[in-house]
């Protein structure tokens, strides 16, 4: 019995600091700043390497010893085939990453929003399995200590804190409501119970498998870790591995740190760049790093999307004070044969117009329609709020219960641009 209540107690810790995180949308307007994220998740990132090497890769070597198997080929062989099972999930489920734009995984026509959840249940999988595991053992022998369990389950549950606030708080900004980014962001660490009480349950009937599962399931984190952990703390990593000077960068090593730099960076183009930034980036190039390769790479976009952005430019419409704003229908969606959330990341196309300080795509959605609105100048949060959205004063999101509210809110865009440039030619006089 306990096999099974230990690693559901276990398990419960973790999603409740998944919980605990999407619960801060009732909180906080904005998103949690860069830095603090970062700082956070690579923190979370030690914890986990040191978890999984102590609760799970040396009790996986110690269980093959003891049971006369080959520790070595144990040892390696499921830690490989766990991050491999990792990757091929990877490919055949689609997904989206937090602060990506473009999704992963087979084409769907599944919302962001869905495959957001999707992306991080994925991984809240083994993280399940793993916690739910070593809470079982711990619970029948001593192969592994309860503190060694703890010390898993704290890893991945300082992880699930960062990342349930990474959901919801995007989410209630591109014009989700707080209760509903809530839910989002609380389901997407539900499966580790679930994955936990799983590993309880079937743990009498795999007691000679035990090791490889136990490396199978630090495979499995290992490659969370790298996918999801390390990439969004690229400028600490680069930070210490140049302040050590016993440590040596590879140009393989650079380009993965490069490119993750500007990746989280916007081509350098966010808040917080400062010099330092630029310096840490100037140092990796000295490594010899292709900045063109990693540009055409990063560049490559479908046939479909560049024929939508077409769509876009010739289509869109400015209103009498400088309101730029495109509308894509269901109909558009399906000639084009795009995503929804493939349409939306083509927002910032109407960017940069001299005379159009803010501007907006309005996409129908399968349930709802939704306003993804920037601007160069004014405040636009308000604005966003008043149509049951929210957000940054430069990036916000709103919806529209239906195409009737469509004209209430361009007339309302319209006469904050003229408010705002109103405001400016006074303050130049």
């Amino acid at each position: 019995m306990n096999t099974l209540l230990y690693p559901l107690f276990g398990t419960l810790f973790t999603f409740l600091m998944t919980t605990l995180g999407s619960a801060l949308v009732f909180f906080f307007k904005d998103e949690i700043k860069d830095f603090y994220q970062q700082l956070f998740l690579g923190f979370a990132a030690g914890i986990m390497i040191a978890a999984s090497v102590w609760s799970l890769l040396i009790p996986s070597m110690e269980m093959a010893e003891a049971n006369g198997q080959n520790s070595a080929l144990i040892l390696g062989g499921g830690f490989i085939i766990g991050a491999l099972f990792l990757l091929f999930l990877d490919h055949v489920i689609p997904h989206q990453h937090l602060n990506e734009d473009k999704p992963e995984g087979p084409k769907s026509m599944l919302g962001k929003n869905t495959m957001l959840v999707l992306a991080v249940t994925l991984h809240n999988i083994p993280e399940g399995f793993a916690v739910g595991l070593t809470f079982a053992i711990a619970a029948s022998n001593s192969s592994i200590t309860f503190a060694s369990a703890l010390a898993l389950a704290l890893g991945i549950g300082l992880q699930n804190l960062p990342e349930g606030a990474a959901i919801s708080l995007p989410l209630k900004q591109e014009g989700m409501s707080r209760t509903k980014a809530f839910v989002y962001g609380s389901l997407s660490g539900i499966v580790e119970p679930i994955a936990g009480v799983i590993a309880g349950f079937t743990i009498h009937i795999m007691q000679t498998i035990l090791p490889i599962c136990l490396s199978f399931a630090a495979g499995a984190m290992m490659y969370v870790v790298v996918e999801e952990l390390i990439p969004a703390t690229c400028l600490l990593i680069t930070k210490f591995l140049l302040s050590n000077e016993t440590l040596k960068i590879s140009l393989n090593g650079a380009t993965a740190l490069y490119t993750g730099t500007i990746t989280d960076t916007g081509n350098f183009r966010y808040r917080g760049v400062n010099a330092e930034t630029f310096h840490l980036a100037g140092v990796l190039l000295n490594y010899g790093v292709d900045t063109e390769w990693i540009d055409q790479n990063l560049s490559v976009q479908s046939l479909r999307s560049l024929r939508l952005k077409s769509y876009v430019y010739r289509s869109f419409k400015v209103t009498k004070n400088g309101f730029a704003y495109a509308v894509i229908n269901r109909m558009i969606i399906k000639y084009y044969n795009v995503g929804y959330d493939e349409a939306a990341s083509l927002v910032n196309l109407l960017a940069n117009i001299k005379e159009c300080p803010v501007w907006a795509l309005i996409i129908r959605y399968p349930k709802d329609i939704r306003v993804r609105i920037r601007s160069n100048g004014p405040n636009i949060n308000k604005l966003a709020e008043k149509y049951d959205g929210g957000g940054h004063h430069k990036a916000a999101g709103a919806s529209l219960k239906s195409w009737s509210k469509m004209r209430p809110f361009v007339k309302d865009a319209d006469a904050l641009v003229k408010e705002y440039k109103e405001s400016q030619d006074t303050f130049i006089k």
